[in-house]
């Protein structure tokens, strides 16, 4: 009975771990998976005649994934699918995928507050539920792309209408069953039910005809930053109980929460594109506002796009580089070299670990060590820059991290695929990225990825 099995397209590969001088090998039993050319540069295995080559023989595959022809690294394999080998001799399958609640739209992005989490589209915010089986729909900002309401027709939980002939609310079912004959009496109260049939309908929310941006959390609320109108905001995140702010200076097209310049009070931090960004630590109606002027970051032939914080410095993404906002206000140009890579995902995808800040740049992971006036070290790490013998080109879709890994979706010919890494000091090669293909999702699209935990 072999030690490992390995299901590589329709064929089953059968793995054993052999001992040769106290450490564990990985062999083979049937014919090489690589072809024998592969392998020329590997010293003896051009010595053995084809029925005694192992596929695999080395003590560990920590390397991970990136070589492909010359071998100069004992511990490093071309590529493969949802495999983590990083560990000193052993092999780890990619984790299992488990879908919950699907959601019949193109998320976006992800937050968390209060313990929960949220999804959101263009034009929908989702609530997962306590038991982590349905995303419930608790705002929907236009009626556009929502169905008009149909007599006589089968509605589930969740399902969202608006009224035939609009009239600037949308209703959720909170009863299933199948409507009447003729189109009820719409409330325009939020949260008002009313009975259709064996349907019941609640008033969701007023719409703004717009599409959502961004969503993040501050001082106990959650918002939601539209393209052309004002934020939402609300204290529960539940469904019914969203405000439209009427402040001055409330367009967000992305949110973050900043240290403060002064006081004590962490600062809630606006972007509006192309390139202002404003400051408040009221931001509610019934507070005192946003700061105006805003500060203008870059000109006006780029757009922000991303706010970061990083050892308690504001960094400005843009599509032609990285800027810092420091304590006097002034901006800061920390990579003019890159006005030459401007591209709409630029630093658009990114996150902070272990005090170093990576982000997507020209295709790629850039890694950024610096302070709130200068650069100190810039390096392109991410797993296609660090396999150059894989001749393979992709787009980042998403980064984040937990406490040991970073987790990377890029977007390859037209397959996704979530890589990790993490940075190694090895006794052999020094400090260095270690990717390994970590979840193939083949041609399922990726549209944001977080690690969040309750």
């Amino acid at each position: 009975m072999a030690d490992i099995s390995l299901l590589i397209g329709s064929t089953t590969k059968l793995f054993d771990l052999a001992i040769e001088n106290n450490q564990k090998q990985f062999s083979v039993r049937e014919e090489p998976i690589v072809p024998l050319k592969s392998l020329s540069d590997v010293p003896g295995y051009q010595d053995l005649p084809p029925d005694k080559v192992l596929a695999f023989v080395q003590t560990n595959w920590r390397g991970g994934m990136g070589q492909k022809e010359h071998f100069l690294n004992p511990d490093m394999y071309a590529d493969g699918q949802s495999i983590d080998t990083r560990e000193p001799n052993q092999i780890f399958l990619g984790p299992l995928i488990n879908t919950i609640g699907a959601i019949a739209a193109t998320i976006i992005g992800f937050e968390f507050f209060e313990e929960r989490e949220y999804a959101y589209s263009t034009t929908i915010v989702y609530k997962l539920s306590s038991d982590s089986l349905t995303w419930n729909p608790v705002l929907c900002v236009t009626e556009s792309g929502i169905s008009a309401w149909a007599a006589t027709t089968a509605y589930v939980v969740n399902n969202i209408v608006k009224k035939v002939v609009t009239n600037g609310y949308v209703y959720i079912c909170t009863v299933a069953g199948t409507s009447g004959s003729s189109e009820p009496t719409w409330p325009t109260v939020v949260g008002d039910s009313v009975t259709d049939g064996t349907v019941t309908w609640k008033c969701l929310n007023a719409v703004t005809a717009d599409t959502i941006e961004y969503v993040a959390q501050y001082d106990g609320y959650i918002y939601v930053g539209q393209t052309t109108g004002k934020y939402w905001y609300s204290d529960t995140g539940e469904a019914f109980v969203w405000t439209l702010c009427t402040l001055s200076n409330a367009v967000a097209h992305i949110l973050a929460i900043a240290p403060p310049y002064s006081g004590t009070k962490d600062m809630l931090v606006l972007a509006k594109r192309p390139n202002q960004v404003r400051t408040s630590i009221s931001p509610l109606n019934a507070g005192t506002g946003w700061l105006d002027p805003p500060y203008y970051i870059g000109d006006e032939n780029s757009d922000i796009t991303s706010l970061i914080i990083l050892n308690g410095t504001l960094f400005i993404g843009k599509t032609d580089g990285l800027y810092a906002l420091p304590v006097d206000g002034r901006p800061v140009a920390l990579t003019p070299e890159f006005k030459e890579k401007k591209d709409s995902t630029n630093f658009k995808f990114h996150t902070n670990w272990q005090g170093v800040f990576y982000g997507s740049l020209a295709g790629d992971i850039v890694e950024i060590i610096g302070g709130s006036s200068s650069v100190f070290a810039t390096d392109y790490m991410g797993p296609l820059e660090r396999s150059p013998e894989l001749a393979m080109t992709g787009s980042v879709k998403g980064i984040t991290r937990d406490d040991k890994n970073l987790y990377a979706v890029l977007l390859v010919g037209s397959n996704y695929i979530i890589y990790t890494g993490r940075e190694r000091r090895d006794e052999k090669y020094g400090l260095r990225w270690e990717w390994v293909p970590y979840i193939f999702l083949s041609t399922n699209a990726c549209g944001a990825i977080k690690v969040m935990q309750r």
